[in-house]
């Protein structure tokens, strides 16, 4: 009776064999890989945010330059404005005057 419950253990152990490393093998061919790639898929995903997140800065830089740039060139245009504007002020007094003389 014994020898038949090891004859009988063996013939199972041979038998689940095969089944079990077909499992495994299968297990581990779509998870090994899977596990893998999803690690570097989650690697790319991070620099590939990054890399947004750095552009999406530098376009807020640019676009503050941009405005900064903007905002002192309306500055140099409004002072312009004033300086011609009290060039031509001063202008009108001087003609103004020289038109009394002459009146007189």
């Amino acid at each position: 009776m014994i020898q038949g419950s090891v004859f009988a253990m063996i013939l199972l152990v041979k038998m689940a064999i095969p089944r079990l490393r077909s499992l495994v093998e299968g297990s581990l061919e779509v998870k090994l890989p899977t596990i893998l790639t999803d690690g570097q898929a989650e690697v790319g995903r991070v620099r590939e945010e990054k890399r947004r997140e750095e552009k999406r800065r530098e376009g807020k830089r640019r676009e503050e330059k941009r405005r900064e740039e903007k905002r002192r060139d309306e500055t140099r245009r409004d002072e312009t404005r004033r300086e011609e504007k009290r060039e031509d002020q001063r202008r009108e007094r001087v003609r103004g005057k020289k038109m009394q003389v002459r009146e007189r």
